[in-house]
């Protein structure tokens, strides 16, 4: 079965409805964060159903602050999953497991459907961020879930703060990555 969801809240609910069946939802992701494996304002297809989505690797859905987000999974602590988009430097907040609506099974493609693509090889300051970043959330996780979520979002507009101090630098906008921010 296949459903379609035009914002945010209209998925959780339909999600929620649909999920012991193991449906399927068609909803469109906006944003570059997850470039080239799904390209910007696309249709994806999410798989819903309890544990479908737990592995590394996997493109997830949730709802985060009214928008629909798909991130790649790049571990998980405990009932926490760390998701990124491949585009971002830094990972997301973790996201409980049961927020994630489902799995990420394709995208709208010249007419049909295709499964997205791995994770495009990163250069080794990016890979290394990346692992810290990962490695520092893991540990605050086993602090408090409260903690990681704060500091994560800190990070975050601490970023946002520099990149606008470099744009006024140069007098233009703010290069940076082609990622959307924490979601």
């Amino acid at each position: 079965m296949t459903a379609t969801a035009s914002n945010a809240e209209e998925l959780r609910r339909l999600a929620a409805l649909m999920r012991s069946s193991g449906g399927e939802i068609e909803t469109t992701v906006h944003g570059r964060s997850m470039a080239p494996a799904l390209p910007e304002n696309t249709t994806v297809r999410i798989r819903l159903g309890e544990g479908a989505c737990r592995q590394a690797g996997q493109i997830v859905v949730f709802v985060d602050e009214g928008c629909v987000v798909a991130h790649r999974v790049v571990g998980r602590r405990g009932d926490y999953l760390i998701t990124q988009g491949d585009a971002n430097l830094l990972v997301d907040a973790p996201v409980h497991a049961r927020s994630i609506l489902g799995l990420v099974t394709g995208f709208a493609c010249e007419g049909g459907w295709k499964a997205p693509d791995a994770p495009l090889p990163q250069p080794l300051h990016r890979r290394a961020a990346g692992l810290l970043a990962r490695a520092l959330v893991r540990g605050l996780l086993t602090v408090s879930a409260s903690l990681a979520c704060r500091s994560v979002t800190a990070v975050w507009k601490l970023q946002s703060f520099y990149r606008g101090i470099n744009s006024r630098r140069r007098g233009a906008s703010a290069p940076g990555s082609p990622g959307d921010g924490p979601r």
